[in-house]
């Protein structure tokens, strides 16, 4: 088994490419699942602004395992 990710370049393909792999799908040959995007939405960091969000995260405290299950009521 493989897994591939395509990327359908051409508006005006996408049924036609969608079409081809839903029939593939139906025939058991692929299963396919829609990739949802994983960004946050706003303006991207600068890398100033990434830099120093990570010092601060370097800087701020930290817990244990059994700290923060406690802290969380778990």
């Amino acid at each position: 088994m493989r897994t591939i990710e395509v990327d359908i370049l051409s508006d005006q393909d996408e049924e036609l490419i969608l079409s081809v792999l839903r029939a593939f799908e139906q025939q058991n040959r692929v299963s396919l699942k829609e990739k949802t995007e994983s960004h946050m939405p706003g303006k991207p960091f600068t890398e100033s602004e990434f830099d120093q969000l990570v010092d601060r995260a370097e800087k701020s405290r930290t817990y244990s395992y059994e700290e923060a299950k406690a802290f969380l009521g778990l």
